[in-house]
């Protein structure tokens, strides 16, 4: 009986509405969901802007990473890999920063459910992520994104940063850096 009341506890908090005059409710999705429909055309412009810049056969300069806004050490980056059927991606522990920044365990947990693994505590998570070919970037965009809003507490209307060196262009309207 208590799992009973817990199970309708749980299906009664996912399918809580949003308040009704946000961009959530008019849309239906979830607010992970809207983070990640509010960002997700920027971060494909800039991987596809990479990709059809080339050349294919080496990663050099052909990586994103994308940040939340005034949050240092919340980011994720990934960079293509030969012919552009994969990106290896990281997630970043705060080993390398300066700021005294680590991941809590539930951060890192969710990181672990992205498939990411961390290889000791010094390194970032990292996995490498298969795109297909023709590669859909879509993939990495929407993982990239997850990650944010799973590990590093995004909301919603969280600003994001994007740096692309070779992904100029793109104009979904999210600033960029």
């Amino acid at each position: 009986m208590r799992w009973t009341r817990i199970a309708v506890a749980l299906l009664v908090a996912a399918f809580a509405e949003a308040p009704p005059g946000s961009g959530q409710a008019r849309s239906g999705l979830s607010p992970r969901g809207a983070f990640i429909r509010q960002h997700r055309c920027e971060v494909v412009a800039r991987l596809d802007a990479i990709h059809r810049r080339g050349p294919v056969e080496t990663s050099r300069d052909r990586f994103i990473v994308v940040a939340l806004r005034d949050r240092p050490m919340h980011y994720v980056q990934c960079i293509f890999q030969p012919f552009d059927t994969a990106m290896l991606c990281e997630a970043s522990s705060g080993a390398y920063g300066k700021t005294g920044f680590r991941l809590q365990a539930q951060s890192q947990a969710a990181l672990r459910a992205l498939q990411y693994a961390q290889a000791d505590g010094e390194a970032n998570f990292s996995r490498t992520v298969s795109l297909g070919d023709p590669p859909d970037v879509g993939i990495a965009a929407d993982l990239m994104l997850a990650a944010l809003y799973d590990a590093y507490g995004a909301e919603p209307d969280s600003a994001i940063e994007i740096t692309a060196p070779r992904g100029g262009g793109g104009g979904c309207g999210t600033p960029t850096s």
